[in-house]
């Protein structure tokens, strides 16, 4: 333990019970004030009582020659906050970090969609939510294999996804478009942290022998068939005939008795272990039912990233309180949510009538596809490691807990690429729909109660970007426009 540390444990006390800053925040601060006493230390400094103003110009200087202004603004601002306090607690005589200039920021203006972009992109979202678009649904066959691991896969493919497909077609042309267009099944492999195609799944055994069987190549079903044939015509004797003693239509070839106490003849080379007519249609009701269910699962992740884009634009709230939203906070009959924002703070704030039937369809058809997900993991987390199924999250990921920022962000960058407009990150959509607000003649104040901004500086940023608005009124207020 340093001789800073008492202090610096008693000023992160004080900023959680004060403040309310959040985790997040506390933790920059905490590493920005650490860092800054830890140098001071390595010069020679041993208490809080000796530092001066030259040495935190000193820190700086050598700070900045890594960090960029922002950084160093925030880094000033958690040093001169961290003096103040120790001053106004009697830790040190005097505050050295009164002096201390906050590095200024360039002025830049923040990225956004026009209106036409942002139109088309909720449209695309919303139409992949209704159904695959027109020529696409090559692509939707592969990507559905690909997530569930149907039994369709040819035996031999490799991870540049060449055989990733259904035979005949170009399985290298298949996964190209599936990377490019960053198809639901992707997010899923995503979220399950599954590798793209792999190597094939033996556990696919069935479909692995279909496939085998187009090929020209004999499937063991055909092979036990031959050996029935032959034990009915003699040549082979009725000892060695395939053994289905065991559950799963096995025998032992080494002649040792199975789980029930018979034993199983030694079988010969070709024979088969699966019984003719009792597993031949297995594979293939396996192979439904595992469709169907890959099918409602990609149903699910459609609508649940039309209602994501949707809602972030129609509210422009971040995407932290999006994924910290929970059922009871949204209120279909007034079209409002409540948000937590920074510092703990509520507010409420509007939608419209596409993000609440986008947030509808999402809540009634989707949620409990990706719910029951989590149920049937008996509630059980990521890793297994005990953290419990947020059944209150109005956005779950596919393993049915609470969706983290990580995947709301990808599926704004996914959703901006399917619908070409240019690539933004969630609060690029809440920028733009400051900005659209603005331009279609809202209040500034409206703007920031709406945006939870603590300021209205920060809120004014955004009347610099409505160029076409201010053109428009130029026009109308010049005389010689």
């Amino acid at each position: 333990m340093t001789w800073y540390d008492g202090a610096l444990d008693a000023y992160l006390g004080f900023l959680k019970a004060n403040r309310g800053l959040s985790e997040n925040t506390l933790r920059a601060y905490g590493i920005d004030v650490g860092e800054c006493l830890h140098m001071l230390a390595l010069r020679g400094a041993t208490d809080l009582r000796e530092v001066g103003i030259d040495d935190l110009r000193l820190w700086m200087a050598h700070e900045s020659r890594s960090h960029a202004r922002s950084s160093m603004a925030r880094k000033t601002v958690a040093v001169r906050g961290f003096f103040r306090y120790c001053f106004e607690h009697g830790l040190v005589a005097a505050d050295p970090a009164a002096g201390l200039m906050t590095p200024k920021i360039p002025a830049t203006l923040p990225a956004v969609l026009t209106e036409a972009q942002a139109e088309r992109m909720m449209d695309v979202a919303d139409e992949e939510a209704d159904g695959e678009p027109d020529g696409r649904a090559d692509e939707q066959d592969d990507a559905v294999g690909l997530a569930g691991g149907l039994g369709t896969r040819a035996a031999g493919h490799g991870h540049d996804g060449a055989s990733c497909g259904n035979p005949g077609r170009s399985g290298t042309r298949g996964y190209g478009m599936r990377r490019l267009v960053g198809t639901p099944a992707d997010r899923a492999a995503a979220e399950r942290g599954d590798a793209g195609c792999g190597e094939p799944n033996r556990a696919d055994e069935p479909g692995h022998f279909h496939e085998l069987h187009r090929s020209g190549e004999p499937s063991r079903a055909d092979e036990s068939c031959r050996s029935n044939e032959l034990c009915r015509s003699g040549e082979l004797s009725q000892s060695d005939r395939p053994n289905r003693s065991d559950e799963s239509g096995r025998s032992d070839e080494s002649g040792r008795s199975d789980k029930s106490g018979r034993s199983g003849a030694r079988r010969p080379v070709g024979a088969s272990a699966v019984s003719p007519g009792r597993n031949s249609a297995a594979p293939a009701h396996s192979d439904d039912a595992r469709k169907r269910t890959d099918e409602r699962m990609e149903e699910a992740l459609r609508l649940r990233d039309a209602a994501i884009v949707e809602l972030l634009y129609a509210t422009g709230m971040r995407v932290a309180e999006l994924v910290g939203l929970d059922l009871d906070d949204v209120d279909f009959s007034q079209r409002t949510a409540r948000v937590m924002g920074k510092g703990s703070k509520q507010r409420v704030v509007p939608f419209g009538a596409p993000a609440a039937e986008a947030l509808r369809r999402w809540i009634e058809e989707g949620r409990p596809e990706l719910a029951a997900r989590g149920v049937g993991r008996g509630g059980v987390g990521r890793g297994g490691i005990g953290r419990a199924t947020d059944q209150s999250a109005v956005f779950l990921g596919m393993r049915g807990g609470r969706i983290n920022q990580r995947i709301a962000r990808d599926v704004v960058h996914d959703q901006a690429r399917r619908a070409g407009v240019p690539d933004i990150s969630p609060h690029a959509l809440r920028h733009s729909a400051a900005t659209h607000m603005l331009s279609g003649g809202a209040d500034l104040r409206e703007v920031q109660e709406m945006l939870g901004h603590a300021s209205l500086a920060t809120t004014q940023r955004y009347t610099h970007v409505s160029i076409d608005q201010l053109k428009r009124r130029y026009a109308q207020a010049f005389p010689r426009a």
